[in-house]
């Protein structure tokens, strides 16, 4: 790519086209396509607001991320290893080697609703960056699409294309200290995606599963992000969560057997350890606009961090 010549991508991930309207009234419904339930705690699904279905359609609404769209777009700004995208912002780490574990901690911003119906997602995750499946888990905060709309924050997993976002059964709280993963088990070929709020140790929650059969989920990166979906087909407008940190930033695609039990454990190693792609968020259609920036990649000692800010709702 030339230096006037920069990527602009739709990836991967944040499908929520469950029907919102299910969760409203059961306390939640997680969808078992080649999965099953490790732990979980308490919760309830039943503040999470409710998307407006497009009048003439069914109440179930689509929120869905469509996989590689890719548009090259002349004049989008930054240097020639930042890639731009409608609907990410964070960082996307690649390696020849599939990756066994990546997790964040972070503290879940207080959001602002600029308008009724805007989202805002975090998560970490495999794949998505490169190819067609995601393997993610995170926090989310969901403004309601009424007048004086306010935030929901809940956590969720996903296996995408396979299921759609499922709400996870614990409680997140604004300033709570959150940890984030995913890992493979290459013994059982399992994926763990985690929420843990470390404020409260009591709210955790893993899901388990595998990829699903015909695809292949490759493992080809791993993602630290920010990200937005599309509602009925058409980007969400973003919530402001104005500056946060996304700490704690680690990967590992090697991992080391105990000798004695034949555990097997990643080798967990900083994001800055691998070939790295920082990611900013723009506006659709793109005229220029900066949705979200994300700040350098700093490591100390064996992870990383980095600033992601929020500057435009679309």
């Amino acid at each position: 790519m030339n230096g006037y010549l920069s990527k602009i991508k739709d990836f991967s991930g944040k499908n929520t086209s469950r029907s919102l309207s299910v969760i409203a009234v059961s306390a939640f419904i997680l969808f078992s396509v080649a999965t099953q339930a490790v732990s979980a705690s308490a919760g309830s699904a039943s503040a999470i607001p409710q998307v407006s279905a497009t009048p003439g359609h069914r109440s179930a609404v689509n929120v869905r991320n469509y996989n590689n769209k890719t548009q090259q777009i002349n004049g989008a700004s930054g240097s020639n290893s930042t890639a731009y995208y409608y609907n990410w912002s964070g960082y996307a780490a690649t390696s020849n080697t599939p990756y066994l574990k990546v997790q964040s901690t972070f503290v879940q911003p207080k959001v602002t609703c600029p308008v009724p119906g805007a989202w805002t997602l975090f998560w970490v995750g495999f794949d998505g960056f490169t190819n067609g499946t995601v393997e993610q888990a995170g926090t989310a905060a969901q403004c309601s699409t009424g007048t004086n709309p306010q935030p929901v924050y809940y956590a969720w997993w996903e296996m995408y294309p396979t299921n759609n976002i499922q709400v996870m059964p614990i409680t997140i709280r604004v300033g709570d200290t959150v940890q984030t993963s995913v890992t493979y088990t290459a013994s059982n070929r399992q994926y763990a995606m985690n929420v843990t709020d470390l404020s409260y140790s009591s709210q955790r929650y893993t899901r388990v599963a595998t990829c699903a059969y015909g695809l292949t989920c490759a493992r080809q990166s791993a993602e630290w992000i920010v990200e937005r979906p599309t509602v009925n087909g058409a980007y969400a407008p973003l919530a402001n969560w104005s500056t946060m940190s996304v700490g704690a930033d680690q990967a590992a695609n090697t991992s080391t057997t105990d000798r004695r039990t034949r555990v097997v454990s990643p080798i967990m190693q900083p994001a800055s350890a691998f070939n790295n792609t920082p990611i900013n968020m723009v506006n659709y259609p793109y005229t220029g606009l900066n949705l979200a920036v994300v700040g350098s990649l700093n490591t100390s000692g064996t992870s990383s961090n980095f600033a992601d800010t929020w500057q435009a709702t679309q």
